[in-house]
């Protein structure tokens, strides 16, 4: 009886992980987007924006053309050219300028002002894997 119950636990352990979400907030504390444990990224109003595969690094738009990737610490767009870099909590463009900072559920511009806010309950490593994505082509959009 006690190997079913714990089993049980288990089982609904992974699936609530399973479904898990990331929101995320503007510095006024309202929600902009949501970003799904399967990487699909919607706005406020559960319109989908696009998908970020974290495991392969590909972000799509909505039409499921790809808009980009990220490739270990560099940002890529779909011609493979460089857009930016992310690491050890830091966002860069191309040129190597920073961005701003992720830490602790809070990006912050370059000038250290909050600009997102994000939480969620995703498997370790998912929510900076998706945060990245989110926020070269969804947040600051940088293919335009």
């Amino acid at each position: 009886m006690k190997s079913v119950t714990i089993l049980a636990l288990v089982a609904a352990a992974a699936a609530a992980l399973a479904s898990g979400q990331i929101t995320v907030k503007n510095s006024s504390y309202s929600t902009v987007a949501y970003i799904d444990d399967d990487g699909t990224v919607k706005n406020s109003s559960y319109s989908t924006l696009g998908y970020i595969d974290a495991e392969t690094g590909t972000v799509k738009n909505s039409s499921y053309s790809t808009l980009g990737y990220v490739d270990g610490d560099t940002v890529k767009n779909s011609s493979y050219s460089t857009i930016g870099y992310y690491g050890d909590g830091t966002f860069k463009n191309a040129s190597y300028s920073t961005l701003g900072y992720m830490e602790g559920g809070v990006i912050k511009n370059s000038s250290y002002s909050t600009e997102l806010y994000y939480d969620g309950d995703l498997r370790p490593g998912r929510i900076e894997a998706f945060m990245v994505a989110y926020y070269f082509f969804f947040y600051r959009n940088f293919l335009d």
